[in-house]
């Protein structure tokens, strides 16, 4: 059986790699986000459905990170339907510090998002896309996040 070998160049990627990961993840967490895009298809057997949020429902959709022992991510999405009702979803996620990207998935209604983050403007970008299972209906959102924890 090989020896554990961890070379000088393993370590200093690795710790270069969660110092990125540390940054993101901090971001993320202490960031007050509030929506300031939202554009949503809502796909239907054979129609598609495009909805832009009014500002009173963008007022209200927020994403809150908490950041689980052991260093994982959770995000929590408030928003108001389209028919006036407030839901919230949790999402596992997962962040990629090479590019200052993060994944977010749900199980519970199919749903994957793949985010992006800019500091420099205080924003997080994110694209949703989801199934129904069992039914052609779908789901392709593009929201946008600002952080107002600075305001």
């Amino acid at each position: 059986m090989p020896s554990l070998l961890w070379t000088k160049a393993q370590a200093q990627n690795n710790k270069r790699f969660r110092t990125k990961l540390d940054k993101i993840t901090n971001y993320l967490t202490e960031g007050d986000w509030r929506g300031s895009f939202a554009s949503i298809a809502l796909a239907n057997d054979d129609s598609i459905a495009n909805y832009f949020a009014t500002k009173e429902a963008l007022s209200s959709r927020t994403i809150d990170f908490t950041r689980l022992e052991g260093g994982a991510l959770k995000a929590k999405v408030k928003y108001k339907n389209i028919d006036g009702g407030t839901r919230s979803e949790e999402y596992i996620v997962g962040v990629q510090a090479h590019d200052n990207s993060f994944y977010m998935i749900n199980f519970k209604d199919n749903e994957i998002a793949f985010g992006d983050t800019d500091r420099k403007s205080g924003v997080i970008s994110l694209t949703f896309l989801g199934q129904s299972e069992g039914n052609d209906q779908g789901l392709l959102a593009v929201v946008q996040y600002t952080d107002i924890s600075g305001l």
